[in-house]
């Protein structure tokens, strides 16, 4: 199993769910007809951008992490990052 005891607890949280705030759809500089929105995580500062066609389909969905969000090792399973979770909480609830 992939050793996340150093791994960030705001990075942990976002790996199960994100915190997105957005400010909306507008319209692509320069590409007619194509809408952008981006978002922003509360938390941990990753950033998605979806772009919709002219049809309002979206068509392009783009992920852009915050600096050590990778986790190297391989795929990390969500019940990893649960685990992960609940082992730093025990540990900080008993000091």
């Amino acid at each position: 199993m992939i050793d996340l005891s150093d791994y960030p607890d705001e990075y942990l949280e976002c790996r199960t769910a994100h915190a997105w705030k957005t400010s909306g759809w507008w319209l692509e500089q320069n590409r007619p007809r194509i809408y952008r929105k981006t978002y922003l995580c509360e938390r941990c500062n990753m950033i998605r951008i979806d772009k919709a066609d002219r049809n309002f389909n979206i068509n392009t969905r783009r992920y852009i992490p915050p600096p050590k969000y990778k986790i190297e090792g391989g795929r990390v399973y969500r019940h990893t990052i649960i685990a992960a979770q609940i082992t730093k909480d025990m540990v900080k609830n008993n000091e």
